[in-house]
């Protein structure tokens, strides 16, 4: 093995095939969620928490009625009206945050990059191929 002299000037490096060839894929990405807590105008009671992609909410949104209750995914296409009273409900505080969600992984797109392979597998494929 010859070392490179100090006076031969600069040494380029390029990157390997495999470098500029692999694939950058994103593990996580940013979505802001807006939460708007609801209120009843009529009774003044809380209906719980609305989340949903924008303000205001259009299509499909996440209702969270009450704390120890479980989330209903619903349309907003009319309005929302009190349980108790059937009054009208009302957002009292609107805040957006931005989250961040994990990108799902699909091994068999994405299988481990393999290393030197064995000898005992290289002297195989030796002998095979030259028979």
């Amino acid at each position: 093995m010859t070392m490179p002299d100090a006076n031969a000037g600069p040494v380029s490096v390029t990157p390997s095939p495999i470098d500029e060839d692999a694939p950058k894929v994103e593990r996580r990405r940013s979505v802001i969620r807006v939460r708007a807590e609801l209120t009843c105008l009529l009774c003044g009671r809380d209906q719980g928490v609305l989340e949903a992609a924008t303000w205001p909410p259009t299509g499909s949104v996440r209702l969270h009625p009450a704390p120890g209750l479980p989330a209903v995914r619903l349309d907003v296409t009319g309005r929302l009206q009190c349980v108790t009273r059937g009054g009208r409900v009302v957002a009292t505080e609107v805040t957006s945050q931005r989250i961040w969600v994990d990108v799902p992984i699909d091994w068999q797109a994405e299988r481990p990059r393999r290393g030197r392979p064995p000898k005992r597998l290289v002297a195989q494929q030796a002998d095979g191929s030259a028979a």
